[in-house]
Protein backbone atom coordinates (compact mmCIF):
# COMPACT_ATOMS: atom_id res chain seq x y z
CA UNK A 1 0.00 0.00 0.00
CA UNK A 2 1.19 3.71 -1.00
CA UNK A 3 2.19 5.88 2.02
CA UNK A 4 -0.27 8.43 1.11
CA UNK A 5 -3.29 5.44 1.38
CA UNK A 6 -2.18 3.74 4.38
CA UNK A 7 -1.92 7.88 5.80
CA UNK A 8 -6.02 7.93 4.60
CA UNK A 9 -6.47 4.67 6.68
CA UNK A 10 -4.63 6.11 9.84
CA UNK A 11 -6.55 9.26 9.56
CA UNK A 12 -10.08 7.63 9.29
CA UNK A 13 -8.74 5.31 12.46
CA UNK A 14 -7.65 8.73 14.41
CA UNK A 15 -10.96 10.36 13.50
CA UNK A 16 -13.35 7.59 13.75
CA UNK A 17 -11.47 6.13 16.87
CA UNK A 18 -11.05 2.24 15.88
CA UNK A 19 -13.77 0.60 18.25
CA UNK A 20 -12.81 -3.05 18.30
CA UNK A 21 -9.77 -5.17 19.13
CA UNK A 22 -9.37 -6.31 15.26
CA UNK A 23 -10.17 -2.49 13.85
CA UNK A 24 -7.57 -1.46 17.14
CA UNK A 25 -4.81 -3.70 15.81
CA UNK A 26 -5.55 -2.90 11.96
CA UNK A 27 -4.87 0.56 13.03
CA UNK A 28 -1.79 -0.44 14.66
CA UNK A 29 -0.37 -2.32 12.09
CA UNK A 30 -1.16 0.52 9.42
CA UNK A 31 1.23 2.84 11.45
CA UNK A 32 3.79 -0.03 11.56
CA UNK A 33 4.00 -0.37 7.56
CA UNK A 34 3.47 3.49 7.10
CA UNK A 35 7.23 3.83 9.46
CA UNK A 36 8.68 0.94 7.59
CA UNK A 37 7.76 2.68 4.66
CA UNK A 38 9.34 6.11 5.70
CA UNK A 39 12.17 5.21 7.74
CA UNK A 40 15.11 7.45 6.34
CA UNK A 41 17.31 6.28 3.91
CA UNK A 42 21.15 6.75 4.37
CA UNK A 43 21.40 6.37 0.85
CA UNK A 44 18.35 8.77 -0.33
CA UNK A 45 18.19 12.06 2.14
CA UNK A 46 15.06 13.07 -0.04
CA UNK A 47 12.95 10.48 1.31
CA UNK A 48 12.08 9.28 4.51
CA UNK A 49 11.42 10.98 7.78
CA UNK A 50 13.45 11.14 11.28
CA UNK A 51 12.45 11.40 14.70
CA UNK A 52 14.27 14.78 15.07
CA UNK A 53 12.18 16.20 12.39
CA UNK A 54 8.76 15.53 14.13
CA UNK A 55 10.48 15.72 17.79
CA UNK A 56 8.93 19.60 18.09
CA UNK A 57 5.56 17.97 16.69
CA UNK A 58 5.53 15.40 19.73
CA UNK A 59 6.50 17.68 22.59
CA UNK A 60 4.22 20.36 21.64
CA UNK A 61 1.14 17.53 21.06
CA UNK A 62 2.66 16.11 24.59
CA UNK A 63 1.69 19.27 26.47
CA UNK A 64 -1.87 19.84 24.69
CA UNK A 65 -2.42 16.08 25.17
CA UNK A 66 -2.00 17.21 28.69
CA UNK A 67 -3.97 20.23 29.36
CA UNK A 68 -6.78 19.23 26.35
CA UNK A 69 -6.71 22.93 25.04
CA UNK A 70 -8.26 22.79 21.32
CA UNK A 71 -7.13 26.46 21.05
CA UNK A 72 -3.30 25.27 21.10
CA UNK A 73 -3.87 22.30 19.53
CA UNK A 74 -5.10 24.43 16.37
CA UNK A 75 -2.43 26.62 16.58
CA UNK A 76 -0.13 23.67 16.06
CA UNK A 77 -1.15 23.70 12.25
CA UNK A 78 1.06 26.78 11.74
CA UNK A 79 4.24 25.01 13.39
CA UNK A 80 3.26 22.19 11.36
CA UNK A 81 3.31 24.36 7.80
CA UNK A 82 6.46 24.91 8.78
CA UNK A 83 7.99 21.56 9.57
CA UNK A 84 6.43 20.08 6.10
CA UNK A 85 7.64 22.88 3.89
CA UNK A 86 10.98 22.33 5.30
CA UNK A 87 11.11 18.71 4.68
CA UNK A 88 10.90 16.19 1.73
CA UNK A 89 7.85 14.88 0.16
CA UNK A 90 7.30 11.97 2.91
CA UNK A 91 7.25 14.63 5.79
CA UNK A 92 5.08 17.00 3.91
CA UNK A 93 2.65 14.38 3.42
CA UNK A 94 2.45 13.31 6.99
CA UNK A 95 2.63 16.88 8.37
CA UNK A 96 -0.62 17.86 6.17
CA UNK A 97 -2.48 14.34 7.28
CA UNK A 98 -1.79 15.62 11.18
CA UNK A 99 -3.06 19.41 10.13
CA UNK A 100 -6.16 17.15 8.36
CA UNK A 101 -6.90 15.69 11.36
CA UNK A 102 -6.42 18.38 13.81
CA UNK A 103 -9.08 20.04 11.90
CA UNK A 104 -11.15 17.66 12.70
CA UNK A 105 -10.75 17.59 16.29
CA UNK A 106 -13.43 18.24 18.73
CA UNK A 107 -12.19 17.31 22.21
CA UNK A 108 -9.76 15.22 24.44
CA UNK A 109 -10.39 12.03 23.35
CA UNK A 110 -9.37 13.25 19.78
CA UNK A 111 -6.13 14.66 21.05
CA UNK A 112 -5.39 11.72 23.16
CA UNK A 113 -6.02 9.86 19.38
CA UNK A 114 -4.11 12.08 17.64
CA UNK A 115 -0.99 12.49 20.14
CA UNK A 116 -0.81 8.17 20.47
CA UNK A 117 -0.64 7.93 16.18
CA UNK A 118 2.30 10.10 16.28
CA UNK A 119 3.77 8.20 19.83
CA UNK A 120 3.55 5.32 17.46
CA UNK A 121 5.41 7.22 14.84
CA UNK A 122 7.77 7.78 16.74
CA UNK A 123 8.51 4.66 18.23
CA UNK A 124 7.87 2.79 14.97
CA UNK A 125 10.36 4.54 13.42
CA UNK A 126 12.98 4.39 16.17
CA UNK A 127 11.99 0.27 16.08
CA UNK A 128 13.26 0.29 12.17
CA UNK A 129 16.41 2.15 12.86
CA UNK A 130 16.31 5.99 12.97
CA UNK A 131 19.11 7.10 14.58
CA UNK A 132 18.47 10.38 14.80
Amino acid sequence: MYNKELLEHIKKDVIGDAKSDDEYNRYINNIKKYTKNVKPSRYNTNKGISTSQIRTIFGELKKINKSGNIRELQKLRMKLAYTGGRGNRDLKDFTETLEDIIVETKNKDGINRLYEFVEGVVCYLKFYGDKN
